[in-house]
Parts: structure tokens; C-alpha cells; sequence
């Protein structure tokens, strides 16, 4: 058995590292997305048809309007109660708008005569309601119409299959690529910041298994996963890196490794030298044989 001294990668490098790592690839998945996956899956399927049919939707329905000059739809910013009137009539139920006015008493007087609202109220007060109203119309009403929803659906669902088509081999190139080609699983943020993936048994350099490991956890667990779930995986593995004696993040910890620091600068503290025992004989990651700081 041999005891050979290390020392302990700092949160703040860690941490600085990981965020170039992440901003590599989301980087890299945009452009993916953008350029490459997305062009290819449009003229493959019906992307671009479904995208135009709701567009096209939207516009009928009077509360969006297209913008001639960059050909991209808006919602409504005036005629406010022309188009409003439109679309309850033709999708939902003008009584519903009607009673909207009744609720608003010092907007609209109802003229029994013509059996109609008419505004009352100051034209930047009427513009406030009447903008709240598209809005609400718009979340609850045209959103949840039967075809605006099918649409919607299926607009999704190619996003998540182009998403998914762009970020694996975007990961690839990014994070499990240079892990590979480096001997101890260095990612490109490691690399700037003179990080290294050391392993916990038999010897130092960390073997295939654990590199894809790590790749496997830190891209589709804590990268992937929190864009899914609010970033929860991230914290949760941070926390771990926090307050774990090794500094383990959720990667390293079912990798089976330990990220030291072997910047030949560093002088490591008590608190921040760590020593692990190897049966093998193999030599140590360069600058961590010896303890320069002593």
C-alpha cells in the first residue's frame, strides 16, 4: 500500500470551472439547435407547417396582429374592444365579455337604448383594463381552446425531440471528449483552472468507466436534469460539494473520484491536503507528489 498526498480542489475553482463547462455547452446546444438540428428536422417532418398553422391561428383569432416589416405577430396594442368583441363572438361567448364591462363601473355605463357598454372612463384607464383583459383572454380562454392546444402540443414535442437531438452530441464534444483524451478526466473548465479527476482505488488516473461516469452524471443529471426540474440536481449536488469532506460533488461521488487542485501556485493548507491510499505503484498527477507548500 502506498499513501500519496493530494490536495483538495477549492469550492471557488470548482465552482468556476463547472460554469465554463456549462456555458460551453449551452453554447454549443444553441447553435446545434439553431443551425444545425433545426434546419434538418424542419424540411424532415411538418415543423415549419405546424409552426405557420398556429401562427396563422393566432392572427384569426384578432388578438395578435402580424408585423408587416419583420413578419413575426404581436399581441394587440389598440382597437382593443373591436377585436376583443371579435374573438368572443367567434370563439367563446360575448356574454362573458359583456360581464367583464358590467364589473367595471367606472369604465363602461351600459345604454339601454342600443343595449350596448359605452366607455366612460379616462382612455389610459380603459387602455390598462382592456390590455389585462387581452392578456387574461390570451392564458385562459384562447389558450385553452381544444385546437390552440393540439397545436401547442405538437409544437412542444418537436422542440423537446430537436432539443434532445442537439444536446447529446453536444455533450459529447464538450464534456466527455476532452475527459477522455485527458488522463485525469479533465474538462475544458478543469483544464483553466489546473483541476484533475483523480480515482479512489487502485490508482490515481481515474479508468474509462469512471470518466463516463462522471460525463454520464454531471451532463444528463445535474446539467440536463435541472434545466428539467428548476435546478434542483445542481443545487442538491453543489450542497453535496459544500459540506462533504472531499468536496464530492453528486458526480464524483458515484464516479468513484475526487477533484484535486495541482496548480504548482497552490499552497495547500491543513484543511486542504488530502491523503488516499493506492495498491498499485503508478506515479501521481504532476506537481502532487510532493507537497510544495511544506
Amino acid at each position: 500500500m502506498r499513501k500519496v498526498e493530494f490536495r483538495k480542489a477549492g469550492i471557488l475553482k470548482r465552482s468556476l470551472a463547472a460554469v465554463i463547462d456549462i456555458f460551453i455547452l449551452l453554447l454549443t446546444f444553441f447553435i446545434a439547435f439553431a443551425f444545425v438540428v433545426g434546419p434538418i428536422f424542419s424540411s424532415a417532418t411538418d415543423y415549419d407547417k405546424v409552426n405557420e398553422e398556429y401562427m396563422n391561428y393566432l392572427v384569426d383569432s384578432s388578438l395578435y396582429e402580424k408585423d408587416e416589416e419583420t413578419n413575426m405577430i404581436k399581441v394587440i396594442t389598440s382597437s382593443y374592444d373591436e377585436h376583443l368583441s371579435y374573438f368572443y363572438s367567434n370563439y367563446d361567448d360575448i356574454a362573458n365579455y359583456e360581464k367583464l364591462k358590467e364589473m367595471q363601473t367606472t369604465l363602461f355605463s351600459y345604454d339601454e337604448v342600443n343595449g350596448k357598454y359605452i366607455e366612460i372612463g379616462a382612455k389610459e384607464e380603459l387602455d390598462s383594463w382592456y390590455a389585462q383583459v387581452t392578456n387574461d383572454t390570451i392564458t385562459n380562454v384562447l389558450s385553452s381552446l381544444p385546437e390552440v392546444k393540439t397545436l401547442i402540443n405538437k409544437i412542444n414535442n418537436y422542440n423537446l425531440i430537436i432539443a434532445l437531438i442537439s444536446i447529446i452530441p453536444s455533450s459529447l464534444l464538450v464534456i466527455l471528449l476532452p475527459s477522455m483524451l485527458g488522463k485525469y478526466g479533465e474538462t475544458l473548465g478543469m483544464r483553466i483552472f489546473s483541476l484533475k479527476a483523480i480515482s479512489k482505488e487502485k490508482q490515481p488516473e481515474p479508468n474509462k468507466i469512471q470518466i463516463l461516469i462522471r460525463f454520464s452524471v454531471f451532463a444528463f443529471v445535474e446539467i440536463i436534469g435541472s434545466l428539467i426540474a428548476m435546478f434542483i440536481p445542481l443545487i442538491i449536488s453543489f450542497l453535496m460539494m459544500l459540506f462533504s469532506s472531499n468536496r464530492s460533488s453528486l458526480s464524483d461521488l458515484l464516479s468513484k473520484t475526487i477533484i484535486v487542485d495541482s496548480s504548482i501556485k497552490y499552497d495547500a493548507s491543513k484543511s486542504d491536503r488530502l491523503e488516499i491510499e493506492y495498491s498499485s505503484q503508478d506515479e501521481i498527477i504532476e506537481n502532487s507528489e510532493n507537497n510544495e507548500g511544506k
